[in-house]
């Protein structure tokens, strides 16, 4: 059947590409046992863990890090942070959150008093509390790789606060964890991938013709891949 569409949407998802799981050095040695996120369903593989190292600071590693929150370890190569839903509805928030990102506009050190508390103290507490990821800034975080995530429920925010906050990378398995790149090492008896996914490459196999890239020479790009509805034959 040949279909005519002046518009052509792959709403397939990333989920149906490969996963991605990084190589590190002596994963044979590791005793307990590994997975990437999208094994995981709905948790009941983690419930017998005693500790569980969660590497990623996006959506697949905050849903898992809910599952067993009190035994979570989340290691981000950039610090993330997770707010109340509540922050986004006080008065002049808009405000708040102008008056920060137009004082990350200037060096750190000339930033008004005002600016770096909000931004070295305030911003900080509320989106993890005193269980915060080693860093000195909040705006040059989520600025420079970070990321701020909204918590639906106040569940997923008291959940938040029970995880340990690693910022830095695996550089290798031990026997018992991971040890890091700052050189900590991590006791876990599971070890969960929420490294996501390489690229969904349907188009490719459908356009042979079409290069894909990331960037135009224009300096416009269009989301993982996605072919503009103006795509020539």
């Amino acid at each position: 059947e040949i279909i005519e569409a002046d518009i052509l949407i792959m709403a397939i998802g990333n989920n149906s590409s490969s996963p991605i799981i990084p190589r590190i050095p002596n994963e044979n040695n590791y005793r307990g046992q590994i997975f990437h996120s999208s094994e995981i369903g709905n948790g009941d593989i983690l419930k017998s863990a005693r500790n569980i190292a969660i590497v990623g600071g996006s959506k697949s590693a905050f849903d898992i890090g809910q599952m067993q929150p009190h035994k979570t370890t989340l290691i981000m190569r950039t610090p993330h942070y997770w707010t109340p839903r509540w922050l986004l509805l006080l008065p002049f928030f808009d405000r708040i959150a102008y008056g920060l990102f137009r004082g990350y506009r200037v060096n750190k050190s000339d930033r008004s008093l005002l600016i770096r508390m909000l931004d070295e103290i305030f911003m900080p507490l509320v989106a993890v509390g005193i269980n915060r990821p080693d860093s000195l800034s909040f705006l040059d975080d989520i600025m420079n790789g970070g990321g701020l995530h909204v918590c639906t429920t106040s569940t997923q925010y008291w959940n938040t606060r029970l995880w340990k906050l690693e910022t830095s990378q695996p550089k290798e398995f031990t026997a018992n964890g991971l040890l890091l790149e700052n050189g900590k090492e991590i006791e876990a008896d599971v070890v969960v991938w929420g490294t996501g996914f390489q690229p969904t490459r349907a188009f490719k196999e459908i356009f042979e013709a079409i290069e894909l890239q990331d960037t135009l020479n224009d300096g416009l790009y269009l989301y993982k891949y996605i072919y503009h509805p103006k795509l020539p034959n």
